[in-house]
């Protein structure tokens, strides 16, 4: 597997479509395509196919460089694409942050694998699922 940064429409466009397959929904499409007009879209690659994809950004989140989306192709899951992408995230940035619901286990499961560090969570974000940040120190 290769993660690099996006460099066409076309790659934008089947990042998109990865984010259709895993949620239903297109709505995050400009949003990908706006990140990745300053370079911020990491794809994870294998055998020609994107099979995941992370927001890197650094705009919102007091100037922080933030993970702000990473789906992975629900049929590539549970291969390591996700620990992938962050990993190599984290080697262009000496520190990082992200963020998940507190329901999402395998992301906070992944997050600690990772030796991501728990910084706290704020509620109201999303009824009854608080939103919970995490840092990594390179």
């Amino acid at each position: 597997m290769q993660v690099r940064t996006s460099k066409t429409e076309d790659e934008v466009a089947a990042a998109t479509q990865v984010d259709l397959r895993a949620t239903s929904t297109c709505s995050r499409a400009q949003y990908i395509a706006t990140v990745a007009e300053v370079g911020g879209l990491k794809l994870a690659v294998e055998q020609g196919h994107i099979v995941g994809f992370c927001c890197v950004d650094n705009r919102y989140f007091f100037e922080k460089v933030f993970i702000s989306l990473l789906i992975v192709n629900p049929d590539s899951r549970r291969r390591g694409v996700g620990q992938e992408l962050i990993e190599a995230v984290a080697l262009d940035h000496p520190e990082l942050w992200t963020s998940t619901n507190r329901s999402n286990a395998k992301m906070r499961g992944l997050l600690g694998k990772l030796d991501w560090q728990f910084c706290g969570e704020i509620e109201g974000l999303d009824a009854d699922d608080p939103e919970m940040f995490f840092k990594k120190l390179g």
